[in-house]
């Protein structure tokens, strides 16, 4: 580093700043993220059993966790290079604030953002051989970086569904059209924390199976819903995303199952 080169020398006020720094990483660790971790981690091992709402809170709470947790430890980072006379890049701008997906990956993991875009995106093209080689070099960038988290299929689709995210932000500019900045910033926000259930979910393809098996072919009847011995229970048809709820799936789709919803015990109307 640079800064090493031109010496260390001891600063009372970056000490000061760099010691305020590390407490306030430590404080979004211990005193937000762990105690968000306490309600969202069994919230998602309950995956199978969770009603709308409480997948709605493990979502949300996943995505606040998360952050608190990485902004902490890149807090108290920079605080202890700080106190030794190292600036160290920031990391963090207020990513949730961001109004497209593109200006969130300029807020978050910047460090990381930036190796991607210099040793993956460009070396791909990026967006000076056409808009279409632009967005494949995009997708292609956005699944490697999911890959370089973890080799786990589940990283992959977090990957992926950002790539396809950048993709949908790049055509719906080319269209013209404009939207209040406070839809941008929601849609945004739900898409972001929609991933971030990919991110944490352990195994991708016992969820994706378990919904293909929930359902009977012979009518609307739910085999996973149903207490051993007790043949499969009925419930009543509140809306197209009702099929979600009953299934183990239900949990990790939660911007999916939105709609209002009764519980298992419910009936519903035979298929005619």
């Amino acid at each position: 580093m640079p800064q090493l080169r031109q010496g260390i020398r001891f600063d009372p006020e970056r000490m000061t700043k760099g010691l305020f720094l590390f407490v306030a990483g430590l404080c979004k660790k211990t005193v937000i993220a762990d105690r968000l971790a306490a309600v969202v981690d069994p919230l998602f091992e309950l995956s199978d059993r969770l009603t709308v709402c409480e997948a709605w809170v493990a979502a949300a709470g996943y995505g606040l966790q998360i952050y608190f947790d990485f902004s902490g430890y890149c807090d108290m980072a920079s605080g202890v290079g700080l106190m030794f006379g190292l600036v160290l890049p920031q990391n963090f701008a207020s990513p949730y604030q961001a109004g497209t997906i593109a200006d969130f990956w300029k807020r978050w993991h910047i460090t990381l953002s930036r190796f991607l875009r210099d040793y993956l995106y460009i070396p791909l093209g990026g967006n000076r051989q056409g808009f279409y080689r632009g967005l494949w070099a995009a997708a292609i960038t956005m699944l490697l970086g999911g890959l370089w988290h973890g080799a786990a299929w589940t990283f992959v689709a977090w990957g992926a569904m950002h790539g396809a995210m950048i993709a949908l932000y790049r055509l719906w500019t080319k269209t013209g059209y404009t939207m209040p900045g406070y839809l941008a910033r929601t849609l945004t926000l739900l898409g972001v924390f929609f991933a971030w259930v990919l991110f944490r979910a352990r195994v991708l393809t016992r969820h994706y199976r378990s919904g293909w098996r929930c359902w009977d072919s012979t009518g609307y009847r739910c085999r996973s819903c149903s207490p051993a011995g007790s043949g499969p229970r009925r419930f009543r048809y509140r809306g197209w995303s009702t099929a979600w709820t009953c299934s183990p799936s239900a949990s990790y789709w939660p911007f999916v199952c939105a709609t209002v919803m009764r519980k298992h015990n419910s009936t519903l109307l035979p298929r005619i």
